[in-house]
């Protein structure tokens, strides 16, 4: 009877092994589906290779906070959404950062996305005409690790200035931007692909407002003025935003 019944519990054990063992085995990742947001000539590859590590671990015990802190090497794509799909698969939607900003610094200069990640680093020497160039007067950049936001010892003048530029309808036209963080903000010059520039005096006050009525009067002008002209765009104190041409508004 003892022995029956040392044999029944083995027997249960040796069950509930395989059980468990076939759980956890069926848990094991077997896929991850990516559904990608990219330039169709973006390499993924890089992508590709840091996912396919977290093939045949154990989808129950895995923390889909790790595998989005892979991507913080991967500073050109981002996760837009990760979930679990059981039993074994994870799916992902990865977008494309794409370049928009070359800042320049005394030492250094960087690469950043519309929202001010950094994505690259450059060497002060190297020639980036594919991008808007920023240049910070005087202020100094606090923090540039890639894949992360870039700060600056006026950081509202600089997330303005981001700001103003998702703003505005013709932001292709802009080859750089000059922010002077002097005393309280006192200008942000942007300046036209074809030689216009566009003065943005004052934006704390209602800077998005400004640089989408400037680029909004600088639009709608004649191409001859678009060659050498300054539009100067101020916030009255009534709230209103005034646009002025320094010589096409003089008749010149």
């Amino acid at each position: 009877m003892k022995t029956k019944k040392v044999f029944v519990m083995l027997l249960t054990a040796v069950f509930l092994f395989v059980v468990l063992f076939a759980t956890f085995f069926m848990f094991n990742v077997r896929q991850v589906r990516v559904k990608y947001t990219v330039n169709q000539n973006k390499s993924i590859e890089s992508v590709e290779n840091c996912l396919n590590k977290y093939l045949g671990k154990n989808l129950l015990f895995l923390d889909l906070e790790d595998v989005e802190r892979e991507f913080s090497n991967l500073p050109y794509f981002e996760v837009s959404e990760i979930k679990k799909e059981y039993p074994n698969v994870i799916t992902l939607s990865v977008k494309e950062r794409k370049e928009v900003y070359h800042l320049v610094d005394e030492n250094a200069s960087y690469i950043l996305n519309e929202q001010g990640i950094i994505l690259n680093h450059l060497e002060q020497t190297q020639v980036n005409d594919k991008n808007i160039k920023v240049e910070l007067k005087n202020s100094e950049i606090t923090s540039a690790e890639v894949g992360a936001f870039l700060k600056t010892a006026h950081q509202e003048y600089f997330d303005l200035m981001l700001d103003m530029v998702s703003a505005v309808e013709y932001a292709d036209s802009i080859e750089s931007i000059e922010i002077d963080c002097s005393k309280e903000l006192e200008k942000i010059n942007f300046y036209t692909k074809t030689g216009v520039t566009i003065v943005i005096n004052h934006p704390l006050r209602n800077g998005k407002q400004m640089a989408i009525e400037g680029f909004k009067g600088y639009n709608d002008a004649e191409d001859y003025y678009k060659s050498f002209d300054t539009i100067i765009v101020t916030c009255l104190d009534s709230g209103d935003v005034n646009v002025f041409w320094t010589n096409k508004d003089k008749g010149e």
